[in-house]
Parts: structure tokens; C-alpha cells; sequence
């Protein structure tokens, strides 16, 4: 009862929204019919409740499992559907920005930060910025004289981005949409001497051509910086390419990259750090 009330009352709502859809068959009670339905059988469920003396407990079990489902569901979602990312990141971004320290802790970002030794002064390029998680620490580490093109393809995202960089000052912080960031670099990224990502590669439609776009905007010795969720509930197989360290640095390479690639262990999943620099030599990056 509890799954077939949200069901049948989806009827009454898309038919509610979407009154001019073609519709063969006219149902009786169309709208009022599955509400009146789900109060009928909220009230039967709600006796139930009432006078079964299990029945509390037992809805308990049954939402735990849902809860569990929940993430899970989506994860593979995305694992399967890029796509379906879009609007999923547009609706959760300040769920993002409050968990921000859990999703990509402080003592990660300062282990990746320190992997390069020399910020000021460097115009980056963030590709996939997230909620900015990364682009306040290297708004930092830039100044003076440096710029950061933070790119995202939620426009929830760069809003949070734009109010944490008009709160710190951070004029020197340019935000850019992307809707199709996953197939490309957005044309009016200029050159950059250092590219971050945060969560970014793994929802890549077309690699080797995003690679290659993002390898002519550097210089020589260009240093670049992705971090991605692996081992997800330490259960989920990583996508294909990025599941032996050894192919990722043999992809790299074959896109002119140099790096290297460093799991960090997480609580609930690992984060897989490929970093390094732009050379034609394709040696690991030390």
C-alpha cells in the first residue's frame, strides 16, 4: 500500500500537468478517482498501524531499506546514464555545498593542494567545479595575479560559487555553465597553466576528444590535477577505463600526458588522484 499510493496518485498529477497529452482511452474519475483511492487506503494502512502491535516496527525495516536503496539506485544511474546527472546535481547542489567536508574531506584536498608547489600567480581552469569545494583553496593559493575558470555543468553549482567568491573577495574567480561538459571544454576557456577536476571524468562521454582539448590549452610542463570517487561503498565497480591505474596513465599517455595515479582511502569510498603534467615523453609523472 505504501508504493501503490505514490503510484496510482502520479495519475492524477500528470494528468493534472500534462492535460493536453493524447489519451485513447478515457479512465472515469480520472483526477479525483486515485485520490480518493490512496485516502482510502492511507486510512486502511493507518488502522493497521494502529492495531497491529508490530506494524511500527515493521515499517521501520521496510524504510531502512529504501534508505539504503536510495543511493545505490542512483549511483548506478549515473553509472549507467550520464546523462541523468544533470538534473539530479541542479536539484542537490546546497545538499553538496553542507556536505562538502564528508564528500571530499579537508585533510584529501590538502594531500592533493600539496602535490603541486607552486600556485601564485597561475591561471587555472576547473573543470567540473562542483559547488567550489576546490576553487576557494586555489582562489587562495593563486593571488595575486592569477585567475580561476571554474566550469560546471549545473548552474546550482556556479551560484554557490559565485556567492562564496563574493563573500571571500575572490574577484579573480570566473564561473562558466556547460550543459554539455561531458562531451567537451567549453569554447571560451582560454589557456590556462593548470587544470583541476573534481568528480568530472568519470561522467565523460567522449574522453580521448575532451583530453585532447584540454591538453591544447596548456603550455609544456602544464600541470593537471583529477580527483575521482573509487571503490564506491566499497563494493561498486569503478567505470571501465578508470578501473586499473595502469590504463588510466596508458589513456593519458596516449592523449599526451604524463602522470601519475595515487589512491587516497576514504570511510565509505576511495578517491583516485591522477596527476601530472603535459609532455610528449608519456613517462610517469614523479
Amino acid at each position: 500500500m505504501a508504493f501503490y499510493i505514490p503510484c496510482i496518485l502520479c495519475v492524477s498529477v500528470l494528468r493534472y500537468k500534462m492535460p493536453d497529452l493524447p489519451r485513447p482511452y478515457k479512465a472515469p474519475f480520472g483526477i479525483v478517482g486515485p485520490i480518493i483511492a490512496s485516502i482510502l487506503y492511507l486510512t486502511a494502512l493507518s488502522i493497521w498501524i494502529w492495531t497491529e502491535p508490530t506494524a511500527f516496527h515493521t515499517l521501520l525495516i521496510v524504510a531502512s531499506l529504501i534508505a539504503l536503496a536510495l543511493p545505490v539506485y542512483l549511483l548506478l544511474t549515473f553509472y549507467y546514464n550520464p546523462d541523468a546527472i544533470i538534473p539530479a546535481v541542479n536539484k542537490i547542489s546546497v545538499l553538496q555545498y553542507w556536505l562538502e567536508d564528508f564528500l571530499l574531506p579537508r585533510d584529501i584536498r590538502k594531500q592533493v593542494l600539496a602535490l603541486f608547489d607552486d600556485y601564485e600567480g597561475k591561471n587555472i581552469l576547473e573543470f567540473g567545479s562542483g559547488v567550489g569545494t576546490m576553487t576557494m583553496h586555489l582562489a587562495e593559493l593563486i593571488k595575486p595575479g592569477g585567475h580561476i575558470y571554474a566550469v560546471d555543468l549545473s548552474k546550482g553549482n556556479l551560484k554557490i560559487i559565485d556567492k562564496r567568491a563574493a563573500k571571500k573577495g575572490h574577484d579573480h574567480v570566473h564561473t562558466i555553465h556547460d550543459e554539455h561538459q561531458m562531451n567537451r571544454v567549453h569554447p571560451s576557456v582560454p589557456k590556462v597553466d593548470m587544470i583541476f577536476s573534481f568528480g568530472m571524468l568519470s561522467y565523460i562521454q567522449d574522453l580521448k576528444k575532451v583530453l585532447k582539448e584540454l591538453h591544447i590549452r596548456l603550455p609544456e610542463g602544464g600541470q593537471v590535477c583529477f580527483i575521482e570517487y573509487a571503490n564506491l561503498y566499497k563494493v561498486l565497480p569503478n567505470v571501465g577505463w578508470l578501473a586499473h591505474p595502469d590504463d588510466v596513465r596508458q589513456i593519458f599517455h596516449e592523449n599526451g600526458f604524463s602522470v601519475t595515479v595515487q589512491l587516497y582511502k576514504g570511510l565509505l569510498w576511495d578517491y583516485m588522484v591522477i596527476y601530472g603534467i603535459k609532455s610528449k615523453e608519456g613517462l610517469p609523472y614523479i
